[in-house]
């Protein structure tokens, strides 16, 4: 089932982006390993400063959310994983775009996180509780870590983009001229 909503997310992720990065038939360069490297290598940086903040928060995520931090974390081991599977060898498509997804679901995880943050902190209010002082620290360093994990997924899709159409330019001529 998981496979499944990864290659519906895959998908829907790499129409959605043709459409805003202003893809064109012209930009289909090659990426280099290299600049794959670099951008998995500041991704793996983005998934542990995640780690960090989420570790930073945990108290506050799990007031009446039970797990919510070890979900979180166990989903930066994932991503960790994949990124750094991808910077032993020749990166594909296939785990880029899976990488890509797994950043997604972490910016999805930092938002929902400062939700329940946000939530718990208005109902303690409600009761009379006074405001914990780690709110506002907590909220910016989610809000951060989100922010954070959105810009380096996207700017690892342009060129997991790139390689994908060459790879599939490469694959329908040699269908064409057997």
């Amino acid at each position: 089932m998981k496979s499944k909503r990864i290659a519906g997310l895959a998908m829907v992720l790499v129409v959605s982006s043709l459409a805003s990065v202003g893809y064109s038939q012209d930009s289909a360069v090659i990426p280099s390993n290299e600049e794959f490297r670099e951008l998995l290598s500041k991704a793996d940086e983005k998934v542990t400063a995640f780690e960090n903040v989420i570790k930073e928060a945990r108290p506050l995520l799990e007031v009446h959310n039970h797990g919510t931090a070890t979900k979180y974390l166990e989903a930066a081991d994932t991503a960790h994983y994949a990124i750094r599977e991808q910077l032993k060898g020749k990166s594909d498509g296939y785990l880029l775009v899976a990488t890509v997804t797994m950043l997604d679901d972490l910016a999805l995880d930092a938002a929902k996180g400062s939700l329940l943050v946000m939530a718990d902190s208005a109902a303690a209010r409600e009761a009379g509780r006074p405001l914990d002082q780690r709110v506002p620290v907590v909220l910016t360093a989610l809000v951060d870590a989100q922010s954070a994990i959105e810009d380096i997924s996207e700017l690892l899709l342009a060129p997991t983009l790139r390689l994908i159409d060459t790879e599939e330019k490469a694959l329908n001529s040699s269908r064409r001229h057997p």
